[in-house]
């Protein structure tokens, strides 16, 4: 620890000193650019994001991806705009932007030294005045410096390819539930042709019946087969209506990034359901997965309130 301390004929040169050293030490400081660093990872992820990847910090910026939402389902969506669509209407990814915001700035505050403390001093002794002033920084933070400044970039860096992996991810899922979607649709188109091929089958062979040209056999035998057409149409159009919602529901926020208790880097934020990055069957496992994880970020939620009102 550095401690100075000095009378008022040597104020002035103790001042410039001061202010140089301050300067210096936040010249020398690593500092994070969320703006720099979203464009690095859509340069990075340019053939994913097509560089439209931004995280919505305004009310006029939240209206405007409301609007290009809004055209986006006006018109059929192909596969670039499912991606698009995701890039400005998933809250999950909006969440991983900001928890990339949050991993940035801790990375660039190890780079860092501690805020230095200066004090004033007044003292009287009968006719004498002396002013003292004060300064007083960490010796071993200022001679590591360079080299946490160098540690702080590195892990900016890693902050950075993290955040262009974690949307290359989430970008390939939407593209593959857009592939499914689409085949599911022409699975269904066929299904429902093949039902109606049944229905006629099982109509002309209950008049063939009528008449005498068909036997009970044959004609339970094609009102079997549009039995099994009709179910199969119906399992093909429940697997349509999934492929379409998993569009919406494709990847999230990871695990890792979020405590026991479902919150993430950012202090009272909580995540569940389908923000988080895990896929399940829609129906019955998916409503009980996110009813558990809401319950468990509640807790949380309840409990960090608690911490809050506590200190």
């Amino acid at each position: 620890m550095s401690t100075a301390r000095h009378t008022p004929h040597a104020l002035r040169p103790v001042a410039r000193m001061t202010a140089v050293c301050c300067l210096l030490s936040l010249a020398a400081c690593s500092s994070v650019n969320f703006d720099k660093s979203l464009a690095r990872a859509n340069q990075q992820a340019n053939a994913f994001t097509q560089g439209e990847l931004a995280l919505v910090r305004s009310e006029a910026q939240k209206a405007a991806m409301e609007r290009t939402t809004a055209e986006l389902l006006a018109q059929p969506l192909t596969r670039d705009n499912a991606v698009r669509l995701a890039l400005v209407n998933s809250p999950a990814l909006q969440a991983l932007l900001a928890q990339h915001a949050a991993d940035a700035a801790l990375a660039a505050q190890g780079g860092r030294i501690a805020n230095p403390v200066v004090s004033l001093e007044r003292l009287v002794y009968g006719s004498e005045l002396e002013i003292g002033r004060s300064i007083s920084f960490g010796l071993l933070d200022v001679l590591t410096l360079p080299q946490r400044r160098k540690a702080a970039d590195a892990e900016l860096a890693r902050q950075e390819l993290l955040l262009a992996a974690s949307v290359v991810t989430q970008v390939t899922q939407v593209r593959q539930a857009w592939v499914r979607a689409v085949a599911a649709q022409q699975n269904l188109a066929y299904a429902v042709q093949v039902q109606e091929s049944a229905n006629a089958s099982a109509e002309l062979a209950r008049r063939m019946l009528a008449v005498g040209n068909f036997t009970r056999l044959q004609r339970a035998r094609q009102h079997a087969f549009y039995a099994d057409a009709t179910t199969q149409r119906a399992t093909a159009q429940h697997a349509d209506r999934v492929a379409r919602e998993a569009i919406s529901s494709a990847g999230g926020v990871r695990f890792e990034a979020l405590s026991p208790e479902f919150m993430t880097g950012l202090p009272g934020v909580f995540c569940a359901g389908e923000m988080l990055d895990w896929e399940a069957p829609t129906g019955g496992y998916l409503l009980h997965a996110c009813l558990a994880t809401g319950r468990q970020a509640g807790q949380g939620a309840s409990a960090f309130l608690a911490r809050e009102s506590a200190a």
